[in-house]
């Protein structure tokens, strides 16, 4: 099967393309790029598929190979590279003083693709570069040629940046544009099947205590983030307008493993530095995904003869306290996990005047998913359970750090 994956050089991208080679299939790796010229997608001495620069400029010790400084979305379903503003290529060209010429070039370069590029190191990888926010179907026209999958996870990420009044116009345009575009070019190329990242964030922000999201549960009306929105827009569509591509919508819950950034990042980080922390009294519940799990859902996804036009939601089906998942990964870093108990509402409170209740409700909040119906259909469970996923993400982490020690 010869897939087309967007976003190859994200944190989901990344081990998705090593999983896919790792099966057989070939794999077209588009990874997109603004005014930096970045290196491919390459295969790594590490494993199959590592990406050469899949951070965002600063190091994590939990990425397995060492990331050159590529701007990259924070969460795991939607990994595009992007610069630290809103700005296109073409304007952040131009108000660093660029070239006429550079500057016509980057204009142009929004609706065209460069050459295909076969990788030297494994004849079943090809890479190919498109331009950051591609909204003309011409510019995926040689992306999609003899393609029978497109895997679509490159997209603007969830970030704090959403609130600024050209957010929507931005989130619209690289979730919900670029996915209209790369869909006609599918279409025009009669690719099998579309397979779509999207994220739970389109339910809302909590889920009520004691109760699941479900494949048919109502979507929020009106979704407190436009990133929410954008992606639901996405959504629908593609199952309304693109039933030929048979899409199948993959809401994913947060995303963890080898190379993760964002919340967990932030868990990691928190459980490592042995700081006493005042969560002890939380007692939520939150749904992960780990990447073996994801990537290997993806794939059944996309194989499965019967779920083209659906929706379809993925974890590893172990939901966790925020508590119990800092007990976790301190254990698997050899550290002493230091909680203390305050009362949950005036934790609530103290973050609420800090200006942290989105944080807090991040931390402390419920949101859970019940994929059962997903799983049912696919025949798929989850092949990592949450300890194992949490170990082998600490791990990766753990042999990082070592392997930057040695290296001193």
């Amino acid at each position: 099967m010869k897939c087309l994956v967007t976003g190859a050089g994200g944190f989901i991208g990344a081990h998705l393309v090593r999983y896919l080679l790792g099966a057989g299939h070939e794999v077209r790796a588009v990874r997109a790029f603004s005014v930096q010229t970045h290196a491919p997608f390459t295969l790594s001495p590490r494993g199959r598929g590592c990406p050469e620069g899949a951070g965002e400029g600063e190091r994590s010790p939990f990425c397995p190979s060492p990331p050159a400084p590529l701007p990259q979305g924070e969460r795991g379903a939607e990994t595009n590279p992007r610069p630290s503003s809103t700005d296109t290529p073409f304007e952040k060209g131009a108000k660093r003083g660029a070239s006429s010429q550079e500057c016509a070039h980057l204009n142009q370069s929004r609706s065209s693709a460069s050459k295909l590029e076969k990788n030297a190191d494994d004849e079943k990888l090809e890479n190919i570069q498109v331009t950051r926010s591609a909204v003309d179907p011409a510019a995926w026209r040689e992306a999609c040629q003899d393609v029978e999958v497109v895997f679509h996870l490159a997209g603007r990420a969830h970030r704090g940046d959403s609130s600024l009044p050209s957010a929507r116009s931005v989130y619209l345009r690289d979730n919900l544009e670029m996915t209209r575009a790369l869909a006609e070019a599918a279409l025009k190329a009669q690719v099998r099947r579309f397979v779509f990242a999207s994220s739970v964030a389109v339910y809302g922000t909590a889920s009520a205590a004691g109760e699941a999201f479900r494949e048919d549960s109502p979507v929020a009306p009106h979704p407190d983030s436009v990133y929410a929105h954008s992606k639901r827009a996405a959504e629908e569509f593609l199952l309304s307008d693109c039933a030929a591509l048979e899409p199948v919508v993959v809401r994913l819950p947060l995303v963890y493993g080898a190379g993760v950034k964002g919340n967990m990042a932030t868990l990691i980080r928190l459980a490592a530095s042995g700081v006493p922390l005042p969560l002890a009294g939380i007692d939520n519940r939150r749904s992960f995904i780990n990447i073996p799990n994801c990537v290997d859902f993806f794939l059944a996804a996309a194989c499965h003869p019967d779920v083209g036009g659906r929706i379809l939601l993925a974890s590893d089906r172990e939901d966790a306290a925020t508590p119990d998942l800092i007990r976790l990964i301190a254990h698997e870093l050899r550290k002493p996990a230091r909680l203390f108990s305050i009362p949950p509402r005036f934790l609530r409170a103290a973050c609420f005047l800090l200006g942290q209740r989105a944080r807090f409700e991040k931390l402390a909040g419920n949101f859970q998913i019940d994929p059962a119906i997903s799983c049912d259909l696919l025949g798929w469970s989850p092949k990592v359970g949450l300890a194992e996923g949490i170990a082998q993400m600490c791990g990766a982490g753990m042999r990082g750090q070592e392997s930057e020690k040695s290296q001193l």
